[in-house]
């Protein structure tokens, strides 16, 4: 494992909401957010993602709705994220600067329980899509 250290002169955070009505919302969260970061800052380093909504339950017994619930922000939000800041991350890189993204997961990510089917399943997604990005920049 590689550790980093960034010395920052400016921070700022985003906050986007994906909890409320996660579909509609997510598609809010596009590349003109990022291009406002970008230009606020100069470049982007890191790429912190916190989407979580909790659902408990067994496959048979658990709404599909709260499933789709548990997808919309785990995944999608993590998704919808990486896809309008990763062109910036990899710009820093192209200068030869860190970059890096965040994934703010759980233990479930890793395993799953019973009870836990559909939560552990968007953050083993989140996760795999967020390993996917970690080839070198085009």
């Amino acid at each position: 494992m590689r550790y980093t250290s960034l010395s920052m002169r400016e921070v700022s955070a985003a906050l986007h909401d994906v909890a409320e009505d996660a579909w509609n919302t997510l598609r809010g969260l596009d590349e003109a957010g990022a291009d406002a970061v970008a230009t606020m800052h100069g470049i982007v380093h890191l790429l912190v993602n916190n989407s979580v909504i909790s659902v408990a339950g067994t496959v048979e017994d658990l709404p599909v709705a709260r499933i789709e619930d548990a997808m919309a922000v785990n995944f999608w939000g993590v998704v919808h994220g990486c896809r309008a800041f990763l062109r910036h991350l990899r710009a820093a890189v192209r200068r030869g600067e860190p970059a890096a993204i965040c994934n703010v997961l759980s233990d479930f990510a890793l395993f799953a329980l019973p009870t836990k089917a559909a939560y552990a399943a968007s953050k083993h997604a989140a996760r795999s899509v967020v390993d996917s990005t970690a080839e070198p920049p085009r």
